[in-house]
């Protein structure tokens, strides 16, 4: 759970601070359930899996947690929160290839229509749809 990002000119007055805190709270009751949901699902796939959350930058975060678990591969997602299309993968994805000690798996998760290889299936089932052609499942 990233820390929330609030533009400070000096110590805040006390309503910020309590406000912050709810939503850092209500950041991280979301993402236990979120993981906790992501941790029901591939167990029932067969996986074993635990789930962790942590409070804290990403960046620095992943690797800190991967070294205290023993992690051999950390596996990302190439456009997290942003979403942004016109670059290969955003901040944390960006910066975690770039400093990492450990190997990385960067998942790009843009829509089929958006994503190149999306485009060329659009591309060749409208120009030749074919019975038992690839469809594009949204995700």
């Amino acid at each position: 759970v990233p820390p929330l990002d609030l533009f400070h000119s000096g110590p805040g007055e006390p309503e910020e601070t309590e406000l912050v805190r709810q939503v850092e709270e209500l950041s991280r009751r979301h993402a236990q359930r979120y993981v906790k949901q992501l941790q029901d699902r591939l167990m029932h796939e067969g996986c074993d899996a635990r789930a962790i959350v942590e409070y804290g930058d990403p960046r620095q975060v992943v690797p800190d947690v991967a070294a205290r678990e023993g992690i051999d591969l950390i596996a990302i997602t190439a456009h997290g929160r942003s979403g942004n299309e016109d670059q290969p993968c955003g901040k944390t994805a960006s910066h975690l290839l770039r400093n990492a000690a450990l190997p990385i798996l960067m998942i790009q998760n843009l829509p089929h229509g958006k994503s190149p290889y999306g485009r060329a299936l659009q591309r060749q089932n409208e120009v030749a749809p074919k019975r038992g052609a690839a469809i594009p499942v949204q995700s």
